[in-house]
């Protein structure tokens, strides 16, 4: 998508309006950091996935801040904003807005299931 005023428009339409799970990335994540306030306006299930220099856009951390406590700062920003974080790494954390954290080494096809999971209800929650 790049890094663009578009693509800074379509990311906040779509967290404002979709009507079903969203999980925002890369240029997804890159694009809201100047408004990352949107997070707060949607109502629907939203995963966010950054590496530690994205999550460092959004947080206001420094990476060394975030790599120091991982979970920490992820289950922080899952709270405050309402989402599931999962934050990519050697060993990657997932926390969700409840409280809940997990730091797991997790493959593609991991992220995988945890995706296919949180889109689609119809599948059995992921004990992480």
């Amino acid at each position: 998508m790049g890094n663009s005023e578009n693509t800074r428009k379509i990311t906040e339409f779509v967290i404002r309006n979709a009507d079903c799970p969203i999980i925002i990335d890369a240029d997804g994540i890159n694009s809201i950091a100047d408004n990352i306030n949107v997070l707060k306006e949607r109502t629907g299930d939203t995963v966010i996935t950054p590496h530690p220099l994205e999550f460092s856009r959004i947080s206001g951390l420094s990476t060394a801040e975030i790599q120091a406590d991982r979970i920490g700062a992820a289950k922080r920003f899952a709270r405050e904003y309402g989402v599931t974080v999962l934050l990519k790494g050697a060993y990657s954390v997932i926390s969700d807005p409840f409280g809940n954290s997990s730091n797991k080494v997790l493959s593609n096809a991991a992220l995988a299931a945890v995706f296919l999971n949180l889109s689609d209800k119809t599948i059995p929650p992921i004990k992480y």
